[in-house]
């Protein structure tokens, strides 16, 4: 049967993460988190400058 499938092409190759690899997986995760924390933070203070009624009329966060 294991002939079969590896004459016929039903096993595949399987990569096997190493260290760096997961390393690079948490730092992506991080920064993802970071990136949505910020914008609701953002989002956040601006709800608050409207509801003192201060009004920006320039463009986006800089």
């Amino acid at each position: 049967m294991i002939a079969q499938c590896l004459a016929y092409g039903g096993y595949h190759a399987v990569y096997i993460s190493t260290d760096k690899d997961d390393d690079v997986k948490v730092y992506l995760r991080t920064r993802d988190d970071h990136k949505l924390d910020l914008k609701k933070t953002k989002q956040r203070i601006c709800a608050f400058c409207l509801s003192q009624g201060y009004h920006y009329d320039g463009g986006k966060w800089t």
